[in-house]
């Protein structure tokens, strides 16, 4: 202690003394010019204007061109023998001008000079001007980092006096520097703690960054740009890394800072890799611009660890220093270290001039910084000095009122525990509490046997409540870590590293019999009086019927909603409707079960459209919807088919599932109207009777026969009401279709039926209207924009049924749709540039073709005008098409009467 206090007492008297003999400068006036580029001569120098500078100091940035060039006059009366000094240790070029025999002699000096080839060798570039040299004189001076200089002119005397100073100050720092490292290196030999060894080595880079920046080093080495320029780099750097290593150290940032500890590792690891930038034996290049940014990597670190040290000093002042003690001295210190360095780069920027205080303002800085880290470092052993003697009475105190003590303090825990005792083991949770280890620590409460099957007490938490988690797993490993950081330490790092909102809440473990349960987790923490988390209370609830319950009564009340929605839809129709519906869904069914079984999947994927667009004709969006899904599955087979095999299971399950589908509303319906509503039944007054739907059909066939055989026209007549309806009616359920595709599309669209009378076979007219239901179905999607109207005509010739199907929407261009199948492959450009217009709007009857880019559920899969084609042309018919941009668009269908007729 008596040495630090000796160490301060020098650190105040030295810059009095200094300043007191500070050598007198003889210099009296000069001027200065800036050459931006690096380029002008001595000559040209000369003849420049130049501004007045006088006797203060020169300061510049980092610059690879600018060149400084000085006209001092000298004084008319000096000495015999002059000195003029340029006081820095680190400059790249200085060259004296001197007036010789009419022209000027350049002497060289700075880096670049040979160390032989100097006159005078010091620490700083010297030139020795004699009596005989008259006039001003010019000095040029350049360096690639940010320098400042004073330009001092000397007697011989005051020479001597400045270098015997510099001297002195060296020397004064070396030991102060050196006794305070080898007095805290003794104390690391004994104590084994690693915090001296940090702070010695910190001491260590010290010395010989500060030599290096100082010129020290040239009173025994020659200054070649190997020692002034990478040996000064790399201290500079391992200083830092020194720096950032001890305050990682002393304020425990692994631990209470981690994200500021990496950041710090970050910057040691970029320290090393600029180091290895610096391997450069030249002057230039390179080297010089990594030189030149240096200060500001250097200020970062500087700022980013002065940062770290204020907030621990923040939280040792609210935790009154029982966090972060050493941060009381480990501040003021960075404090000082920060001025230093603070003071060193305005003289270096030029803003404050030289005096012997601002030019070794950096050294002054590491001596207050490293008194007052030794201080820390003596502050430690004092603190557990006064630990072991508050110890040594407590124990002593102990000792004396034991036997009474632990009495008393029995008597409190035996009461504690059995009302504890009592609470637990009345609850209906396990709750217990874990050290930082996750050791389960008593009281337990009973209730945990019924969870866990077995007793807590001193188990790990890992091998019981979390033993079916994944033990690599994040939130296992979360947990680990923030427990393990927070439970013994202040409870503000709790909330910080620890917070229980962060741990797991809801765990799914098995229970002894091999059954999963589902866990509830709730976590406190248990603060002691000093606000110290002492350990963590779990509570656990087991919530596997709850949550059954739960889901229990979710399903029912969303398979209420469905049926609700389902009836909902169904009773929208009459019983005539859904009679139309199920005998259309029965008809489309035994296509797809054909389908299936020819293994034809575009005559599956045309048998499903169909039943979807039936289902969304009725009203019945949910069947529509979900039959939509199912059209989608099929649309991937058509493009990646798989093996026949595999390809026919599929398609069986696509079939199953839409039989199922289709049923499912049926039995509602049934459920509502009755069992007539599905057309495989036929009432009677008394009963139910079920009839195949083929076996009607052959029945009415063969009625025809006898009646045509017999010529009974009475007889025909009644098979004709069986078998036929009064097509015009029938088309008005697409009213129905027309309204909810505009509401969901958000237009205007109105349907128009007109024209003759027609019966048909209501076989085939379920087909024809389901063709119709296609047509205007695109006419809504495509051919409408916001508002218009689709006409239906229906004309009764002598030998064929005519459907026209006209709308007023923006028609289609058969240009457009000929390039849409060019695109997707169904015709080259050279085959088409032969269409005619009819022959390109031909394209949209083809499978899978469509202009839309996505399908919805009213268009855009490929099938829809292809299942019109296929199916007029099954009845022997033809679809013919006309439509112009702007024109709107007419479908013209005809089917002979004796195809309509026949079976």
């Amino acid at each position: 202690m008596k040495k630090k206090i000796l160490s301060i007492y020098l650190l105040l008297i030295i810059p009095c003394m200094t300043w007191a003999f500070e050598p007198k400068n003889l210099l009296e006036n000069s001027d200065y010019l800036v050459d931006d580029k690096g380029s002008l001569k001595i000559h040209e120098v000369i003849k420049k204007e130049m501004r007045p500078f006088g006797r203060g100091a020169a300061g510049f940035k980092p610059s690879l061109l600018k060149r400084y060039w000085f006209k001092i006059y000298l004084p008319s009366e000096r000495p015999s023998k002059t000195f003029l000094a340029v006081t820095a240790a680190i400059l790249d070029e200085v060259n004296l001008y001197i007036p010789e025999n009419g022209k000027f002699v350049k002497l060289i000096n700075g880096e670049i000079a040979p160390w032989q080839d100097k006159e005078i060798k010091y620490i700083y570039p010297v030139f020795k001007i004699n009596e005989n040299v008259k006039g001003p004189v010019y000095l040029e001076v350049w360096s690639a980092g940010a320098i400042s200089f004073q330009v001092k002119l000397h007697d011989r005397d005051s020479f001597e006096k400045a270098k015997l100073l510099d001297f002195v100050f060296d020397g004064c720092f070396l030991a102060i520097i050196s006794v305070l490292m080898l007095y805290n290196l003794f104390i690391f030999f004994a104590s084994k703690d690693t915090k001296y060894a940090y702070y010695c080595f910190y001491m260590l880079t010290t010395l010989p960054l500060q030599f290096s920046i100082s010129g020290f080093y040239n009173y025994a080495f020659e200054p070649t740009g190997l020692w002034e320029r990478q040996f000064t780099t790399m201290w500079v750097l391992l200083h830092s890394v020194a720096s950032a290593l001890m305050t990682r150290k002393f304020l425990k940032t692994k631990e209470n800072m981690p994200n500021a500890d990496k950041l710090i590792l970050f910057l040691i690891v970029m320290a090393f890799i600029l180091m290895l930038s610096y391997f450069d034996t030249g002057i230039g290049g390179f080297h010089n611009i990594a030189v030149s940014k240096l200060g500001l990597y250097i200020t970062a670190f500087v700022v980013f660890l002065f940062s770290i040290s204020l907030r621990c000093f923040y939280i040792g002042i609210r935790s009154n220093w029982e966090v972060h003690r050493i941060a009381k001295f480990f501040f003021p210190a960075f404090s000082c270290y920060l001025g230093g360095v603070l003071i060193h780069a305005l003289v270096s920027y030029g803003y404050i001039n030289h005096s012997f205080f601002t030019t070794h303002g950096l050294r002054f800085g590491y001596i207050g910084e490293a008194l007052l880290i030794s201080l820390a470092l003596a502050d430690i052993i004092n603190s557990l000095r006064k630990a072991d003697k508050k110890k040594s009475e407590e124990l002593l105190d102990l000792n004396e009122n034991l036997e009474k003590k632990v009495s008393e303090r029995t008597e409190q825990l035996n009461h504690t525990l059995n009302e504890t005792n009592a609470l637990l083991n009345n609850m209906k949770q396990s709750v217990f509490s874990i050290d930082k280890e996750g050791i389960i620590i008593p009281p337990v409460s009973q209730y945990s046997h019924e969870i866990f099957g077995e007793n807590l007490d001193g188990k790990s938490l890992y091998d019981t409540l979390f033993k079916d988690l994944d033990k690599e797993g994040e939130d296992l490993v979360q947990f680990q870590f923030k427990t393990s950081l927070s439970i013994g330490e202040d409870h503000f790092q709790y909330e910080v590293f620890g917070s229980s909102e962060s741990f797991p809440s809801k765990i799914m473990m098995i229970g002894k019999n091999g059954d999963e349960r589902s866990i509830r987790v709730a976590y406190s923490p248990i603060i002691s009086e000093k606000n110290i988390v002492e350990k963590l209370m779990l509570v656990v609830e087991d919530i596997t019927d709850i949550e059954n319950l739960e889901r229990e009564s979710k399903e029912k009340e969303a398979a209420s909603a469905i049926k609700i929605q389902k009836l909902q839809e169904i009773v929208s129709n009459d019983k005539k409707d859904l009679r139309l519906f199920s005998r259309e869904s029965n008809l489309n069914l035994a296509l797809a079960e054909r389908s299936v079984e020819e293994c034809n999947l575009e005559g599956l994927f045309r048998a499903v459209h169909t039943i979807k667009g039936s289902a969304r004709l009725y009203g019945m969006n949910g069947l529509s919807g979900t039959i939509h899904t199912l059209e989608s599955n099929i649309a991937k087979l058509i493009n990646y088919p798989p093996e026949k095999e595999s390809l026919k299971s599929q398609m069986e399950d696509v079939l199953k599932k839409m039989r199922v589908l289709v049923v499912e509303y049926l039995d509602l319906a049934k459920e509502i109207f009755g069992n007539d509503v599905d057309e495989t039944y036929l009432a009677t007054d008394s009963s139910l009777m079920e009839v195949s739907k083929d076996l009607f059909v052959s029945v009415v066939d063969r009625i025809k026969e006898i009646a045509d055989g017999n010529k009974d026209n009475e007889l025909s007549d009644l098979v004709k009401k069986l078998e036929t309806e009064e097509f015009k009616t029938t088309l008005t359920q697409l009213n129905k279709t027309v309204n909810r595709i505009a509401t969901s599309l958000r237009k205007d669209i109105t349907l128009k039926i007109e024209g003759d009378d027609v019966y048909l076979n209501a076989k085939k007219s379920s087909v024809i209207k389901d063709c119709i239901m296609h047509i205007i179905q695109n006419s809504c999607d495509h051919g409408i924009e916001r508002e218009g109207s689709i006409t239906i005509n229906l004309k009764n010739d002598s030998e064929e049924l005519k459907i026209n199907i006209m709308d007023d929407g923006r028609g289609m261009d058969p240009d457009f749709i000929c390039g849409k199948a060019i695109e997707k492959g169904m015709v080259t450009k050279e085959e088409s540039q032969n269409y005619d217009k009819k022959k390109k709007l031909q394209f949209i009857m083809m499978s899978g073709f469509s202009t839309k880019e996505v399908a919805t559920e009213f268009s855009g899969r490929g099938v829809g005008m292809d299942v019109v084609k296929t199916n007029i042309n099954d009845l022997g018919g033809s679809v013919e098409l006309n439509s112009a941009p702007g024109e709107g668009t007419k479908f013209e269908i005809k089917i002979p009467f004796d195809q309509l007729k026949s079976n």
